[in-house]
């Protein structure tokens, strides 16, 4: 690092039309990234980038909208669906919410709840 790219996986219950059954990014993801002037990635440009993927994933591998296989667009409709229905379950629980900060909009980020080499990097 950061010569080398960081591999990106979502641990937990994550659900998401393009990424493998593991939660890891597909290679399309990483031939997106962008890189610096000497050729590395960064940690913000893998934020970033991740980001980028979470909000448009077909945007994050440099996928016009209208030239996506229709298989990928079925299956990110489907799971946008079934997204749907997961934020509303958390939107329900939020209500009931023991600690209000986990549920902030924007979401906020307290350096305690991050390792000290990352919050460096």
């Amino acid at each position: 690092w950061p010569s080398k790219l960081a591999v990106v996986r979502f641990v937990g219950v994550f659900h998401h039309a393009l990424t493998d059954e593991g939660g890891g990014m597909l290679m399309p993801f990483y031939r997106a990234l962008q890189r610096t002037d000497r050729g590395t990635c960064t940690v913000r440009l893998m934020l970033e980038a991740v980001h980028l993927f979470l909000v448009d994933p077909l945007a994050a591998w440099k996928i016009p909208a209208g030239k996506a296989p229709e298989s990928f667009q079925r299956a990110i409709s489907i799971h946008r669906e079934m997204n749907a229905d997961r934020l509303e379950v958390i939107r329900k629980y939020s209500l009931q919410r023991r600690r209000p900060e986990l549920f902030r909009s924007p979401p906020t980020w307290q350096d305690a709840w991050l390792e000290p080499s990352f919050l460096e990097a």
